[in-house]
């Protein structure tokens, strides 16, 4: 991959089968976020992306900015989503409850809600239209130890219970590790 004229990464050839987990481990600045960014094709590159015919992709940002004062919550951004996709409204009540959404939350300005309650936030808007891979961008930054292990194990009961494929890139090498059900290619 080449940004702005220099060379990012080279030589990647990888493989993953329906289910599995593939980390990517690296210093801030390394190219990890433009890697998932190419492959959601975002950036321009060389060579080619090949994914399996009918794969849905789902993608969860390191962070968005939310204007704390920006009167749209949770709910207002999901309806919006849905829309967007062609879905009912009641195609956002599984999401929310796999992904452990209260109705309180639901009604929380995004600008307002924790880091942890804003991480399931952005797992639920990437599985809405139902994603057979997520690509999640070091969705543990920002969230204190218990919260990383609550967003682990909703990582791994979608594994469970819907086969996602994950990536995930992060600049934790403890991240390769977590949680111990979940097991990194």
């Amino acid at each position: 991959m080449v940004l702005d004229g220099e060379t990012i990464i080279k030589d990647i050839n990888l493989e993953l089968e329906k289910g599995d987990n593939m980390a990517v481990i690296g210093p801030n600045g390394s190219g990890k976020t433009v890697f998932l960014k190419t492959l959601l094709g975002i950036f321009p590159h060389q060579g080619k992306i090949e994914w399996a015919e009918k794969t849905k992709l789902g993608y969860v940002p390191q962070k968005i900015d939310a204007d704390r004062h920006l009167p749209v919550d949770l709910e207002n951004l999901l309806t919006a989503k849905a829309n967007i996709l062609g879905l009912k409204k009641s195609d956002i009540t599984p999401v929310t409850e796999t992904t452990k959404i209260t109705e309180k939350i639901l009604k929380t300005p995004i600008g307002h809600l924790s880091g942890g309650q804003f991480q399931r936030a952005l797992i639920a808007f990437a599985l809405l239209g139902r994603p057979n891979v997520m690509l999640l961008d070091e969705p543990t930054a920002s969230i204190d130890q218990l919260g990383e292990e609550q967003i682990y194990e909703l990582i791994h009961e979608l594994q469970e219970k819907y086969g996602i494929t994950i990536i995930l890139v992060s600049h934790d090498l403890a991240d390769s590790q977590q949680p111990r059900d979940l097991r990194w290619r």
